[in-house]
Order: structure tokens, then sequence, then C-alpha cells
């Protein structure tokens, strides 16, 4: 469906070239090596072609896929068909989940949206889903495959901003009040 944006105003060919360049010689992936360099290169700007895989490599959820290789398929055939309070709220905000964007209006992309939400309901089923995980979710389905994605959201989810996506929503709560009390 391709990446939002004019690829021209958002100077993909030059960012790319500066990335490529720094991949050449400090590796790529797992051998990645993070110099100085590399954040200033983040605050030029990732081109869509490598946001997916550089999200995944600075969280660290890409270590995760690979530890747990097959988890994400073996979730989703556990508990297909099985359906819970979550998934049933999961149902709900799909069609609210980026409409602008062309991939969410068809079938297959709706379909892929909600087996992610759904296996991560079943992963993690104290949390199982909350309001707002469609959009994130939405958003990263656009740079990374599902299975990427599960794995980005459940780094989110567990370790990145713990607290956010609960019933309490004690970590957003927190930084609002912080948020308040600095402006």
């Amino acid at each position: 469906f391709g990446f939002p944006g004019d690829a021209r105003k958002l100077r993909e060919k030059s960012k790319l070239k500066l990335w490529r360049d720094y991949f050449l010689a400090h590796g790529r992936n797992l051998t990645l090596l993070r110099y100085p360099q590399f954040l200033r290169l983040v605050q030029v700007g990732l081109p869509n072609r490598l946001r997916g895989e550089i999200w995944e490599l600075t969280c660290g959820s890409i270590y995760n896929r690979f530890a747990h290789a097959g988890e994400y398929h073996a979730i989703l055939k556990r508990y297909d068909g099985v359906t819970s309070t979550s998934t049933e709220e999961i149902e709900k905000d799909l069609n609210r989940s980026l409409p602008e964007y062309p991939a969410y209006q068809t079938p297959e992309g709706i379909e892929t949206l909600r087996r992610v939400l759904v296996a991560y309901s079943w992963k993690n089923p104290e949390l199982g889903y909350c309001q707002a995980m469609n959009i994130v979710v939405a958003a990263i389905l656009i740079y990374m495959s599902e299975e990427q994605c599960f794995w980005l959201l459940d780094m989110l989810c567990e370790r990145l901003l713990p607290g956010y996506y609960t019933q309490s929503m004690s970590g957003t709560l927190l930084d609002q009040k912080v948020f308040e009390n600095l402006v």
C-alpha cells in the first residue's frame, strides 16, 4: 500500500544513502554498532524503508523474536476461533484503526491487524487488549511484518511503556502529571 508521505519532500534518497554508508562501515541488524553518528542519523530522520528494521533493533524486540521463534504463529494456531472479552473489544476497534490509510480499508489489512492484536491479547491475558493498541499496531504494521509488529508491541507494553496499556493506565497518568507540573 506504500508508505505515507511524499518521498521527495521527505528526502528519502539522501537519507537512505547516509544510512547505507553507515551500515557499510558499522554493520547492520544484529551486528550494528551504535556510534554517536547513529544518533545523528536518527535525528536527521529514518527513511521509510528502514523504520521497521531500526525500530526493531533499537528497542530490542528483534532479540525476543529470535529467542521465541514460532511463538507468534503457535499462539494464533492454539487460539484460532476462541473468543474472549479482549477479542470482542478488538472487533469493535478494528475499523477505527487509521481509517485514512488504504491498507485498513481492505479485508487483508483488517485481518492482519486483527491477528496481531488477538495474538498479543492471548500472550498477555492479564493485560489483554486496551484501547489505542489498535492505532499503535496499525502504524507499526505499515513498516513491519506481523511477527515483527507482535514482538515490538510486546516490548512496548511490557518493558518500554509499562503502565501505559493497563486498566488503570498508571504510567500514562503519571506522565501527564509530570508534564502538567513542568508546563
